[in-house]
């Protein structure tokens, strides 16, 4: 009998076994197992094997992907990154040129390729999609995204390329903007993200290797939100498939805002909220980026610059629920885009939640470290979390209570289309 172990990965298949699985099973389902599996052992004999069925071209294109995942699932310092260079390998040799440079993904026309070579490009495209997904989500000890991921993903998302490939990239584009806005590097804080490209403030505000790290930070900003409103522009000019690369890039743009503490754009997110020929995905992106906003407890703050901002955006603090009993009228037409609406506001409410039981950790952390009351911590900086909850709770507000009736009929009936209207 084999030991317990915690990782719910792990089916129970020793290692070898599992590696044996993927390298010998003919059957695709037996293969992803094997993958979610290795993704639990640490060892580098797993991440070998993860690589080289990750490199074989005669593997089917999701067994690849599935590989990928699980090697972005073992990215760690605790092995000096081994399965990170593994993913930088695969997409060195795949897809450069013998000098290194990044080369464009070459699909032949639909009705000039035979159908093992267009399958095999395809599964080429899927399975880096799979790759720049990984690499995205690799982490340091400190949760700060490698070096080597970042300047990748960077490099990457430079050299793409659309001009000799007649297929539609968009969810290529996507998932590199997503994973590159996503990207924490080291560096000085929200402060280091505002400043100049040349790093003058930063060099100023520190030591030597803070300012290089927060010069770091600025370039990376600068960057991602250069790429965005650029790949913001072709979505208009050249559509991808439902506009899935303007989404992505909403929520790359929220993503940084957010991350490092940017000027929201409000009338951008607003803009595509109220674009009535907007695909029905654009515009819940849309609204999410308006509610994550609402969220971020440095801009609930009345000194968060109300002025500046425009009409139809939330006033500093005022709930997210306002904001969202707000969007919910304008979409009296759309009773599924209502809904999608609310799930939206109750999976960032999760995720606030989460974020806030994690802070919670971290501050009985310091009270061991530091001694520090955490009731005065606490009630020094409340979450987002505890405001939402009182205004929810508020006595006789219009807004808690209209919301409160639009929560219970989307929880008993699903949507407008079974409930009618709901009073004003």
């Amino acid at each position: 009998m084999w030991p317990a172990r915690e990782d719910r990965r792990w089916v129970g298949t020793p290692e070898f076994m599992a590696r044996e699985q993927l390298e010998h099973s003919r059957h695709v389902g037996a293969q992803i197992e094997a993958t979610h599996s290795l993704a639990s052992f640490g060892t580098g004999t797993a991440i070998a094997a993860l690589a080289e069925r990750l490199s074989d071209a005669r593997t089917f294109h999701r067994v690849r992907a599935a590989a990928a995942s699980a090697l972005g699932e073992l990215i760690s310092p605790a092995d000096d990154f081994a399965a990170l260079h593994a993913l930088a390998r695969y997409v060195r040799r795949q897809h450069c040129d013998g000098t290194g440079l990044l080369l464009p993904l070459q699909f032949v026309p639909l009705d000039a390729a035979d159908e093992d070579e267009l399958v095999g490009r395809l599964g080429h495209y899927l399975t880096l999609r799979a790759v720049v997904e990984a690499i995205g989500r690799a982490r340091d000890g400190q949760g700060h995204t490698p070096a080597a991921a970042l300047s990748l993903l960077h490099e990457l998302l430079d050299a793409s390329s659309n001009a000799a490939n007649p297929c539609d990239e968009g969810f290529l584009l996507g998932s590199l903007v997503e994973a590159v806005g996503a990207a924490r590097p080291r560096g000085g804080g929200a402060a280091a993200a505002g400043a100049d490209a040349d790093g003058g403030r930063a060099g100023e505000a520190g030591e030597a290797g803070d300012g290089d790290a927060a010069q770091s930070v600025g370039r990376h900003v600068a960057a991602v939100t250069a790429h965005v409103r650029r790949l913001l522009a072709l979505d208009v000019i050249r559509p991808s498939h439902g506009k899935v690369l303007t989404c992505s890039c909403l929520r790359a743009l929220v993503q940084l805002e957010t991350a490092w503490a940017l000027p929201p754009s409000w009338a951008l997110y607003l803009g595509y909220d109220a674009d009535v020929d907007a695909p029905p995905s654009v515009r819940l992106e849309a609204a999410r980026c308006l509610l994550s906003l609402a969220l971020e407890p440095t801009l609930r703050a009345p000194s968060a610059g109300e002025a500046s901002r425009p009409a139809g955006a939330p006033r500093p603090g005022d709930p997210a629920l306002a904001l969202a009993l707000q969007l919910d009228e304008a979409r009296a037409h759309a009773p599924l885009e209502r809904l999608g609406l609310w799930r939206a506001l109750c999976s960032l409410l999760e995720a606030a939640e989460e974020a806030e039981a994690a802070e919670a950790l971290a501050a009985r952390a310091r009270v061991e470290a530091d001694g520090e009351s955490v009731a005065a911590a606490a009630a020094s900086s409340p979450g987002a979390l505890a405001c939402e909850r009182a205004a929810f709770a508020t006595p006789g507000d219009s807004a808690a209570a209209a919301s409160r009736q639009r929560l219970w009929q989307l929880v008993t009936a699903g949507s407008e289309a079974r409930v009618g209207p709901h009073p004003s």
